[in-house]
């Protein structure tokens, strides 16, 4: 899938050894992104080309207190914040609440960068991890919405289709233990 939006995964090293982690799922699902390993970002040097590249304009998925919370925007608000004519880069940043702030806090480059957040429509149906509140989401189901409300000619259901199918398919171990080993 192929979104005007370029995705920058950015994983804890935690996350990472998480087999059914949806970072990975996401990137694998669209067609221009990165998945960068890290737990603190300024001395990356991927990060930091996107960052000081002039065609490239970023923000932070982070739902901080100087978030733009583009729920209570219409799709043509949020599309002004995006300047005509640079490529649209979307940090997003993939670990647990506790790991995400602190590799935000750890990552000054990151933190200076204009931040946004969303208002989830449902909860998680992440049925498999335990959610610290019922508005946080996985990482590949934050991304099916921002392209939803972001890029409305782009169809993101594939990642919940990918996103489904692992949970279905974990539940199903959970449901028999003889097929764990």
């Amino acid at each position: 899938m192929l979104s005007r939006f370029q995705f920058v995964l950015l994983q804890h090293p935690l996350e990472h050894r998480n087999g059914i982690g949806t970072a990975r799922m996401a990137h694998h699902c669209l067609e221009n992104s990165k998945l960068i390993l890290g737990a603190s970002f300024d001395d990356n040097v991927q990060v930091n080309s996107l960052i000081a590249d002039s065609e490239n304009h970023c923000v932070v998925l982070y739902p901080g207190n100087d978030s733009i919370n583009i729920t209570q925007e219409s799709p043509s608000e949020t599309e002004k914040r995006f300047p005509v004519g640079k490529n649209r880069v979307i940090f997003v940043i993939d670990g647990t609440w506790f790991c995400a702030k602190k590799m935000l806090r750890k990552s000054l480059q990151l933190s200076l960068l204009p931040q946004i957040c969303f208002t989830p429509k449902a909860g998680s149906e992440y049925k498999i991890r335990q959610q610290p509140h019922p508005q946080c989401l996985s990482t590949i189901e934050a991304v099916h919405y921002l392209i939803e409300h972001l890029d409305p000619g782009v169809d993101p259901s594939n990642l919940m289709n990918v996103f489904r199918g692992m949970v279905a398919r974990q539940l199903t171990f959970l449901k028999n233990p003889k097929c764990v080993t």
